[in-house]
């Protein structure tokens, strides 16, 4: 038998098959995966196309603080193996309070991946790699998930396709390089199927895996890890009240595998997930904000935004408001075309167990997605304050949900639409190839071509709608790699003081001259969740003098020359033992903001390649 064909109950190459298991499909040829996969680089490529014209000065997305924030993350691994600085807290940001990585969004693991590449080119470039590789990975990993359940490639290659490439991962894949790094999710969906579905496989060996990809997930996106085990625990239990003969039947397979990937996990995850909640410098309560600020719109998943290609200026227009109008968090869009699909294709195939579970929980995955409280056809409450309740708020008060971002289970959505899909498309080629006419020897019939091209149709009118408006808008971003020369005398394991002071909007560069100079120097504030004074509750930086009178300035407003401001940051800057101030022209008035800096320091700045520079700022 071919590869690649459905086995049907009975006997498999000898070997007796239990008849009460779902058929299993051979592994994919090799050949035809490596087609797949470079098919699926090709169409990231594409899309990031306008940052490898300069891969290593332009990012993805608008200008913003989390992609160069991103960069920093990526260089801290290889930067602090080699200079022996603490992976999960530091000084060498925020100094002289610290940072405890692990309260954000560190991606140590995918830091560690890219080490060669930063090491080599900069952190820049490994954004972009990873971008590019990301969309590529997870929709790989989906071919590899689906393929187990359709006899038709291509069925596969759709499935994939959807959820490599959905309007989730397109808004994420502009800002958020961690949560768009999104393999892991279908592979533990394929050991869950394969250890307590198919009851193929050593349990206890499968958990191994198991908490090794929960261990990864960790180190890449703590978020995405605590959503997969709550999706994942709700499918076993919808699995579990709908079969609960083959339940009890299963449950010491389903004991040993959670067992071993509990215990992997613990041991693995046990140290650093104390220090996110005890550790030095750890966060009092919830990382998130206003965690329901972001939440999906009802309206979300057929109203087009602006990532679709296909989105008329009205519904451009209205979707800004959904999410709060962070349109990066807005992956909530399946189309209409797609949504009738799979609505029919259930009605009309409602015999598939895999079809029905799939529509379930792609419907459970929207629901939570809605957040605490329904929000329609505007701008959400902030703090969920008004609107009709939902389930979501059930999951509130355990750890690490708390800080889930609610409109960020539309990856769910995606995962599950693609496995519908995929076996709608496969039933529909499998079933003219099953017509009569098409069981000959010799040549394809009619009824098997007219199948697979009526498939293609429906795939084709089902992802229309979803074709992203690429390739990806890029920013330009400068690097000042002469700040590592001997051009300038900053001694390495100084604090340098920057303006703009490093914060959460475009202000925060100089955390790209820390990474890009291999942290040789000491930064004070910086674009992170961090303990705030008094009750160490989250927010994003720490309120200093300088920091209140340098966003004044890059925020235009005239500063009076008070000798009483002057000593206050002079004083700070020597308890800091600032070695140096760095200026670049930046904010609504540059010259203004440059003029105020000398009169602080009392001497003109050294211009050296576009900044401006003053050694030894307190005098």
């Amino acid at each position: 038998m071919r590869a690649g064909r459905l086995h049907s109950p009975g006997r498999v190459h000898g070997q007796r098959v239990h008849a009460s298991r779902p058929a299993e499909v051979v592994p994919t040829r090799s050949l035809a995966s490596v087609w797949v996969i470079l098919a699926y680089l090709a169409v990231s490529v594409a899309g990031h196309w306008n940052v490898w014209l300069s891969p290593g000065t332009r990012l993805v997305g608008p200008p913003d603080a989390d992609p160069i924030q991103t960069a920093w993350f990526l260089g801290w691994m290889p930067g602090a193996l080699a200079h022996h600085h603490g992976l999960f807290f530091t000084s060498r940001i925020n100094y002289p309070y610290g940072f405890n990585l692990l309260d954000s969004t560190s991606i140590a693991l995918l830091g560690l991946i890219a080490a060669p590449i930063t090491v080599a080119f900069g952190p820049i470039v490994s954004v972009n790699v990873l971008g590019t590789l990301s969309m590529a990975g997870s929709a790989t990993a989906a071919w590899f998930l689906i393929r187990r359940w359709v006899s038709w490639r291509p069925a596969a290659f759709v499935g994939g396709l959807l959820y490599g490439f959905s309007p989730y991962m397109i808004a994420a894949g502009t800002i958020h390089l961690d949560l768009a790094v999104t393999f892991i999710p279908p592979l533990v969906l394929l050991v869950l199927d394969k250890v307590l579905v198919r009851e193929s496989g050593t349990p206890w060996r499968w958990g191994l895996l198991l908490g090794a990809l929960a261990s990864a997930q960790f180190f890449i996106a703590g978020e995405v890890l605590a959503t997969t085990v709550l999706l994942s625990a709700i499918g076993l239990l919808l699995l579990a009240l709908t079969h609960p003969l083959a339940a009890v039947r299963r449950g010491r397979r389903a004991a040993s595998l959670l067992a071993t990937a509990t215990c992997v996990t613990g041991a693995v995850l046990g140290y650093p997930i104390w220090l996110m909640f005890r550790g030095r410098g750890h966060i009092h309560g919830p990382i998130q904000l206003t965690p329901q600020a972001y939440r999906a719109d009802l309206l979300g998943s057929i109203v087009p935004g602006r990532y679709q290609a296909i989105a008329p200026a009205a519904a451009r227009d209205l979707s800004a408001h959904f999410v709060s109008g962070y349109t990066w968090e807005n992956g909530s869009y399946l189309g209409v075309t797609l949504i009738a699909v799979l609505v029919i294709g259930t009605f009309l195939i409602r015999r598939k167990p895999l079809l029905r579970f799939s529509v379930l929980m792609a419907a459970v995955a929207y629901i939570l997605s809605l957040g605490v409280r329904l929000a329609v056809s505007g701008t959400p409450d902030r703090f969920a304050a008004t609107g009709t309740r939902l389930p979501e708020g059930w999951f509130g008060h355990l750890p690490f949900f708390a800080s889930v971002i609610p409109a960020r289970f539309s990856l769910y959505v995606d995962l599950f639409c693609a496995i519908a899909l995929a076996v709608v498309v496969d039933s529909l080629a499998s079933g003219w190839a099953a017509h009569p006419g098409a069981n000959r020897r010799h040549g394809r019939p009619l009824t098997v071509t007219v199948g697979r091209a009526a498939a293609g149709s429906v795939a084709l009118i089902a992802l229309a709608p979803l074709v992203p408006a690429w390739p990806y808008p890029v920013t330009r971003v400068d690097v000042p790699r002469f700040l590592s020369t001997a051009a300038v005398a900053i001694p390495a394991g100084s604090t340098v003081v920057t303006y703009p002071y490093p914060g959460e909007r475009e202000d925060a560069a100089p955390l790209l001259w820390q990474a890009e100079t291999g942290y040789r120097f000491r930064l004070p504030g910086g674009y992170f969740v961090l303990p705030q004074a008094g009750n160490g509750a989250a927010g994003v930086g720490r309120w200093t003098p300088t920091s209140s009178v340098f966003d004044q300035l890059f925020d235009g407003a005239t500063l009076p020359e008070s000798e009483a401001t002057r000593a206050s940051l002079r004083a700070e800057w020597s308890a800091w033992h600032v070695s140096a101030l760095l200026a670049e022209p930046a904010g609504r008035d540059p010259a203004r903001a440059v003029a105020y800096l000398t009169w602080l320091v009392g001497r003109p700045p050294t211009v050296i390649g576009g900044l401006d520079l003053w050694y030894r700022p307190s005098g």
